[in-house]
């Protein structure tokens, strides 16, 4: 979850870019990991159907060109989706309440949507 994407100066794209080959090479694949707390050593498989989802919580603060590499990602990410589910205000803004907040926030709801079918079919 991205609250903003400003520290991200080589762009959106790129970093999905870079998770989509990261991704790719380890679907299908054997993995061992151990449990931090026991110790217990474990075996698994990375879905073959694997996906790294980033949700940007809003489009302020998220930099100029947060809407073109959007659109881009869908293009060119196979394995990567880029959710963006507010615009308008920014939902931790300051000198404001909440209720006034919530007046001025654009809550995009099809990318919710999109983001909840995503996680209910896995």
């Amino acid at each position: 979850m991205k609250a903003d994407t400003g520290w991200n100066r080589g762009g959106m794209l790129k970093f999905c870019k870079e998770w989509d080959q990261l991704i790719k090479s380890v679907q299908g694949k054997d993995t061992h990991f151990v449990n931090g707390k026991t110790k217990k050593k474990y075996t698994g498989k990375f879905s073959d159907n694997l996906k790294y989802h980033v949700v940007v919580a809003t489009e302020v603060n998220s930099g100029k060109k947060i809407l073109e590499d959007y659109e881009s990602v869908k293009k060119q990410c196979e394995n990567v989706e880029l959710y963006i589910l507010s615009k308008g205000i920014h939902p931790n803004h300051y000198g404001l309440s909440q209720d006034e907040i919530l007046k001025k926030i654009v809550i995009n709801n099809s990318e919710f949507d999109r983001l909840m079918n995503a996680i209910i079919k896995v």
